[in-house]
């Protein structure tokens, strides 16, 4: 997986927040399953969450400090969204 982000360690999401944005959810699934094996909490956005559901989510990830990382696809808000303090990754 830190293949992925060369020069990122565990630690670094453990530290900062983190934003992973992709256009296909098949690598977000595999982001997902690394994060709940190292026990790093996260929340996700994708074409399956209701339109209406999206800005809450997206709330608890900027307000909840033990949300550490942010799972998105492009179609689903890539654009206009940022963090303060936040590392982003795009996967395509």
């Amino acid at each position: 997986m830190l293949k992925l982000f060369p020069g990122m360690s565990w630690s670094d999401t453990k530290k900062n927040h983190s934003i992973i944005f992709s256009c296909w959810t098949r690598t977000l699934d595999l982001i997902d399953k690394h994060l709940r094996r190292e026990k790093i909490r996260f929340v996700r956005v994708d074409g399956e969450v209701l339109v209406s559901k999206r800005q809450g989510i997206i709330d608890s990830f900027a307000n909840d400090k033990t949300v550490r990382v942010l799972l998105m696809t492009t179609g689903t808000g890539a654009f206009g969204y940022a963090c303060c303090d936040t590392l982003e990754f795009t996967l395509d």
